[in-house]
């Protein structure tokens, strides 16, 4: 055995299993934060923009949601698939309005109710 020598471990194979443990260790970890970066595009240069900035986006399936996009001073609705980029039209700033996500409580349950719900019904 490499690992038994004269009744004891041999100290120089155990620091040089840590060793290895933490180099893996270390690659695992090294390797989370470039994906999050390449998931993020700021690697590939994808999310940092001069000209353009998504302001929001609500999902609306699994491949598929609606984007606020700033371009300059302007604002535009796009609609987003796996099939490609849909421009729906300007949007006023004015007609932007900050939204806050209502969660309505059952037991241990939460439920976020869809649409517009009256004052007074939650």
């Amino acid at each position: 055995m490499t690992f038994y020598k004269r009744g004891l471990f041999c100290l120089s194979d155990i620091w040089g299993g840590l060793l290895s443990v933490a180099g893996v260790v270390g690659l695992f970890v090294f390797l989370f934060f470039v994906g999050k970066k390449l998931q993020s595009g700021s690697i590939v240069g994808g999310a940092a923009s001069k000209y353009m900035a998504v302001v929001d986006k609500i999902m609306l399936g699994p491949s598929s949601y609606l984007a606020v996009v700033k371009i300059g001073s302007k604002y535009y609705l796009a609609g987003v698939s796996s099939t490609g980029v849909t421009l729906h039209g300007n949007i006023d700033q004015s007609d932007l309005v900050q939204t806050q996500k209502q969660t309505v409580g059952f037991g241990k349950f939460r439920f976020r109710p869809h649409g517009k719900v009256p004052e007074g019904k939650l």
